[in-house]
């Protein structure tokens, strides 16, 4: 299938296991470090909750999920 779409189509072969190239681990790497630092939820609901103040407060900041993407290096140099 891949060999057939050569003409537009370029394969990029990755390791099974990279962090690193995934956006999303430096999004929870954030949560991590700021809004679930020292957080002991006694339910999933409160962990639940506050993972998505955490993720909203990320959107707000227009840098931050470039700077994710950036630092994945899958987002071009302007």
């Amino acid at each position: 299938m891949a060999a057939s779409q050569r003409h537009w189509l370029q394969v990029e072969w990755l390791p099974p296991y990279a962090p690193e190239l995934n956006p999303v681990e430096y999004l929870w790497s954030h949560l991590d470090a700021t809004h679930l630092a020292n957080f002991a939820p006694d339910h999933l609901g409160e962990l639940e909750a506050q993972v998505r103040r955490g993720i909203r407060r990320v959107r707000r900041k227009d840098d931050l999920p470039f700077a994710f993407l950036k630092h994945s290096g899958l987002y071009p140099e302007l």
